[in-house]
């Protein structure tokens, strides 16, 4: 994730839509978990009068609102939402993201998920 913004951001010719199909898949993909737990650990680079080699932090996500999503199904759906919405922010084109997600990203497609997508 981190090694995708900073690609974006730093104007690396990667493309616009390539990683932003790929966040927007990572944060579809976050939403199935229901619950994560993300740990950012940093070395301590002035030395060890000023705490532990590696400063370590945890953070909590729980968002128990999410836990009935956590079929394979379900997963699916959303990565390939994700991807849409990446598409779509990175053209400007909500359509053309639907019809990305359509073509490349799914592998089964319903028109339950056209209209999830949509909406």
């Amino acid at each position: 994730l981190l090694s995708t913004i900073l690609a974006v951001s730093s104007g690396m010719v990667v493309g616009p839509e390539g990683p932003m199909v790929h966040l927007g898949a990572i944060v579809g993909s976050g939403f199935t978990s229901g619950r994560k737990v993300i740990t950012l650990a940093c070395p301590n680079l002035l030395g060890p009068r000023f705490g532990p080699a590696w400063f370590v932090h945890r953070i909590n996500f729980d968002m128990q609102f999410l836990m009935r999503f956590r079929s394979d199904r379900d997963r699916r759906d959303f990565i390939s939402i994700g991807a849409a919405s990446g598409f779509a922010a990175a053209f400007g084109a909500p359509i053309g993201g639907v019809m990305f997600a359509l073509e490349e990203a799914a592998s089964f497609w319903s028109p339950t998920l056209m209209w999830r997508t949509l909406t």
